[in-house]
């Protein structure tokens, strides 16, 4: 049940239990919605180009909303990458509204190389390279990425 203070055009609240996307945060127009805790959601994970044949993706996957602000986190691990090439795109949980330009992605591989990654946010995805902007993925490579981005009303 979502529970909080509404303070004029602003809902102030930690408790979003069951929420399991941001469009069932709606609250009206103009409003703000600010939640402390984390909300996990299962992103889609696939690669620009070509076919990751087996990810998994942690139950770490989350975000949380600071007014119009979405903090965002996952967990990634490519088993078999298959034919997987030029970035990897994990699916975010603002399907269905707009994101404005900017926002960043940042994130380490930490099964193999050790190595940065970096990406933005593009067409409801987190677009992820490696710092070189060379394609991450690989067998047995995993990644912990978090970012910011915008979210605004289509």
């Amino acid at each position: 049940m979502n529970t909080g203070i509404v303070r004029g055009n602003r809902v102030e609240s930690n408790d979003f239990s069951g929420v399991t996307n941001l469009e069932s945060l709606a609250t009206g127009s103009g409003s703000l919605v600010y939640d402390l805790d984390w909300i996990a959601y299962t992103p889609t994970v696939t690669a620009q180009t070509g076919t990751i044949t087996t990810v998994s993706v942690a139950t770490n996957a989350a975000f949380r909303r600071q007014g119009t602000a979405i903090q965002w986190r996952a967990f990634v691990k490519i088993t078999t990458n298959g034919t997987g090439a030029g970035a990897i795109k994990v699916s975010l949980p603002a399907s269905g509204k707009s994101i404005t330009n900017g926002g960043s992605v940042a994130g380490r591989e930490n099964a193999i190389t050790g190595l940065s990654v970096a990406g933005y946010f593009s067409d409801f995805t987190a677009q992820i390279f490696f710092y070189d902007n060379t394609y991450p993925g690989g067998n047995g490579r995993e990644f912990a990425l978090s970012g910011l981005y915008e979210r605004v009303a289509a």
